[in-house]
């Protein structure tokens, strides 16, 4: 996560979210991994991981609904971790497990289509580190703009 709190350095990739927790009401970040680490408890950020999306989409829907039933002013942070390293193996640190991106890409359009998503990030892409994955990166990126346009065509989805 992105989330240290009290940092004393210029705004980077660690440390990003903590300048956006005085602008926005909630922070909703998809593909958190490590659970137990203490910055992961904050009351506007809402984190869920590879795991809650493959497995618990339910609850993942029911949290995201809530949030939104309450405010429009949610920031929204896509972690490339979130995606399985046998399909998308481009970040700094990858770990086992994951998801495919059409599941990813599912929640996505999801969250675009309940509520307004005033701005969202997508973090922990790494060309530098494993395998050619500009192009796939394009892909996705691409489409997560013509999501959040509205334009995705039926033949798209």
């Amino acid at each position: 996560l992105d989330y240290f709190p009290n940092h004393t350095r210029e705004i980077c990739n660690w440390n990003f979210i903590e300048e956006l927790l005085d602008e926005y009401e909630y922070i909703i970040v998809l593909g958190y991994r490590n659970i137990y680490h203490e910055c992961a408890k904050h009351e506007k950020i809402y984190l869920f991981s590879s795991s809650d999306l493959e497995y618990n989409s339910r609850y993942v829907k029911e949290s995201i609904s809530k949030l939104i039933e309450r405010t429009n002013d949610i920031y929204l942070s896509v972690d490339m971790d979130v995606v399985s390293p046998a399909e998308f193996d481009s970040v700094s640190f990858p770990i086992i497990g994951g998801i495919n991106f059409t599941c990813l890409l599912y929640f996505i359009e999801w969250i675009f289509s309940v509520g307004q998503i005033l701005f969202c990030d997508i973090v922990e892409y790494n060309p530098l580190v494993g395998g050619d994955n500009a192009i796939m990166f394009y892909q996705f990126v691409t489409r997560l703009l013509k999501i959040q346009e509205g334009n995705l065509k039926d033949d798209e989805k």
